[in-house]
């Protein structure tokens, strides 16, 4: 969800921010309950979890459909995520898709679950298993998008 607030505050508000790096980011909840990687394809449930999502609250707030990002957007997903369930194809190929779609650079971190640790339910602390491969790639992308 933090992607999606950080968005729209920058639309809103920012105008100093050069760039956006979101951690574990998602298009929609629905999309973590895809059964497709169709993007144009939608479960029941996944209509369900998205129409609560007009609602707008907490983790249900949404990068919506016609999303634009005007500034360099980097978003890092973890392949073996239980919370957003990228560990299924499908789930990780729509993430995939949706933030290309958005105009977003993504990177798959492989094995890596929600919180970036091996272990697949392992969720604190953050990134405690191997934090410079994550650390290096926020870096590395500030300075790219510094120029």
């Amino acid at each position: 969800m933090g992607t999606a607030v950080a968005n729209r505050s920058l639309e809103d508000y920012g105008q100093n921010v050069r760039s956006l790096y979101g951690i574990c980011a998602y298009p929609t909840l629905g999309d973590t309950r895809a059964k497709s990687s169709d993007i144009k394809k939608k479960t029941l449930t996944q209509g369900i979890v998205d129409l609560t999502s007009k609602i707008e609250f907490g983790p249900v707030v949404p990068l919506t459909d016609g999303c634009n990002l005007t500034i360099p957007t980097k978003i890092a997903i973890g392949s073996n995520d239980h919370v957003l369930q990228t560990y299924k194809p499908e789930v990780l190929l729509r993430f995939l898709q949706k933030f290309q779609q958005y105009g977003a650079e993504t990177e798959v971190f492989e094995g890596m679950n929600h919180c970036f640790n091996y272990k697949p339910r392992d969720l604190v602390p953050f990134n405690r298993d191997n934090p410079n491969i994550l650390v290096d790639n926020i870096k590395q992308f500030v300075y790219n998008s510094a120029d």
